[in-house]
């Protein structure tokens, strides 16, 4: 199981804004999404499929400004993997916050090295049968 490093927190959610949702209606996100598929030759960048193409973003930190790394084609399938995969990595950043957290204390990652914590809580789980 990979553990993403660093202090896990709440991500924001745009998608659920109507500033998102406005966003992905408007000209200017069409042009983005059409540089996006002509990038990746309207082809998953995970399968190469040609179907149900999703511009999917990787980061939303310039969200209306992307860059050509902020965003990747997806199909549909693999769109749902990618969003499955994210939601498994925040739920273990959780659980290793908890566990440490309970180990060393609330502020545990200021003196705690990650890369200690993270292999200490695998081997946890791994006792645990996790």
């Amino acid at each position: 199981m990979a553990i993403p490093l660093g202090r896990p927190s709440t991500p924001p959610k745009p998608w659920l804004t109507d500033n998102y949702r406005r966003y992905l209606e408007s000209d200017e996100w069409r042009a983005v999404r059409s540089g996006a598929l002509e990038r990746a030759r309207h082809r998953c960048a995970r399968c190469g499929s040609t179907d149900d193409l999703h511009v999917h973003h990787v980061s939303y930190t310039r969200l209306g400004y992307e860059r050509p790394d902020d965003l990747t084609v997806l199909c549909a399938a693999c769109h749902e993997l990618e969003h499955r995969r994210r939601d498994r990595e925040r739920l273990d950043a959780r659980r290793l916050d908890g566990w440490a957290s309970k180990r060393w204390g609330e502020n545990w990652a200021s003196y705690v090295d990650i890369e200690r914590a993270s292999v200490e809580f695998e081997d946890w789980l791994e006792r645990r049968g996790d």
